[in-house]
């Protein structure tokens, strides 16, 4: 798998993408040798990503820890692209085999003191695909996230935060009323993505007054008109129409209507669990080796290998002598037109062989009496 046996560092990574793709359907094949996929220093980006995506699916109860062991280390590379790659990788890991979830989200934890924030916001985000699974179990780090509001900049990890703490909302009560007033304050300055999870954020804290308290229902109301109010002549589409979505639900124009009452089918219902879907599966629709399985799109001038059939086609035609089909009454008069074929052949052969030797024999026999007539012409002249 090393460029150095192959040649060039292009040729691996076809080689890579052959193995991936088949590790995606059979990795049972390449587990017992997933060191030999480790990533070296030596290896190109590119390079580096494949690896890390056949190692999560190389990804076994017996193996896991030497792989976590291994990313370990590559959270500490220079390269940030790879460092983010290598945080999804855990993540794809964790999804994989939940028994090594806990120390994948302790690891993931660990890089949100990170001082690169590109490396803490894929943390984040990461983290809240794994939260979502088991959130009930760790209501702590929730309240860690929340935190990290202050300071965080990057508009998707903060948009990713602001859905963890209304969609568990009954886990940190406390908590999540002033996460809602801080961001109302700053509500202009934020982006687009982060306004429309802060408007979600407050309909959730509006619909269960019964889990923030009494007494903070009348404040969290009036923050939400304010930033209703904001959110209505903000710039995007997507924010005012949010806002007019969720002003339906809330405070509906007319009485008779029944929209408040589904709000919270709508806004409070179970959410489906991410999943982390692996490239290669993509691949899988290219026949493997050709182009359009390297680029992933279909090249000019492929053309797809036709499935299976259903039912097996019936093999009779196929066994065929010349125009007519096989039967063993033809395979016994294909042998007799044979033999016969040979036997007038062979009489053909003896005819010509007996009218050449009756030639030759008349030719020799005409030489010999002109010899003889030679001869006796020369004894006349003599006498």
């Amino acid at each position: 798998i090393n460029a150095e046996y192959m040649g060039s560092p292009e040729a691996q990574y076809v080689v890579l993408l052959s193995v991936s793709s088949i590790a995606a359907e059979r990795s049972e094949l390449f587990q017992p040798y997933y060191k030999d996929f480790f990533v070296l220093a030596t290896d190109p980006s590119y390079t580096r990503d494949l690896k890390l995506e056949l190692l999560s699916l190389l990804a076994t109860e017996a193996n896991v820890p030497g792989i976590l062991k291994e990313f370990r280390t590559y959270i500490r590379h220079a390269d940030r692209g790879f460092v983010r790659s290598t945080i999804r990788a855990i993540g794809r890991v964790a999804t994989t085999i939940p028994e090594v979830a806990d120390a994948c989200l302790a690891d993931l934890l660990l890089l949100i003191n990170n001082p690169q924030e590109e490396v803490v916001a894929e943390s984040v985000v990461i983290l809240r695909h794994l939260l979502q699974k088991q959130a009930k179990d760790h209501p702590h780090i929730i309240r860690k996230l929340s935190r990290l509001l202050d300071t965080i900049t990057v508009p998707v990890a903060r948009a990713s935060i602001i859905w963890l703490v209304g969609e568990f909302l009954s886990l940190v009560p406390s908590v999540a009323p002033d996460v809602f007033r801080k961001l109302v304050s700053g509500f202009r300055s934020e982006e687009e993505i982060a306004k429309l999870q802060i408007l979600t954020l407050g309909t959730k804290l509006a619909l269960q007054p019964e889990v923030i308290g009494s007494a903070a229902v009348s404040r969290v109301q009036e923050l939400l008109h304010f930033a209703l109010q904001l959110a209505r002549y903000d710039v995007s589409y997507d924010v005012r129409d949010r806002r007019r979505v969720l002003q339906a639900f809330l405070f509906p124009s007319e009485p008779e209507s029944n929209l408040l009452e589904w709000s919270s089918s709508v806004l409070l219902c179970n959410k489906a669990s991410p999943t982390f879907a692996s490239k290669q599966q993509e691949r899988s629709r290219f026949q493997l080796g050709s182009v359009s399985h390297i680029v992933n799109h279909t090249a000019f001038g492929y053309v797809a290998l036709p499935d299976f059939p259903e039912r097996t086609l019936d093999t009779n035609p196929r066994d065929t002598y010349g125009d007519r089909p096989y039967t063993e009454s033809s395979e016994e008069s294909s042998s007799s037109d044979s033999e016969s074929s040979d036997y007038s052949r062979s009489r053909d052969t003896s005819e010509r062989s007996s009218r050449s030797s009756r030639t030759f024999s008349s030719r020799a026999s005409e030489s010999s009496s002109e010899s003889a007539d030679d001869r006796s012409e020369s004894t006349d002249e003599s006498d």
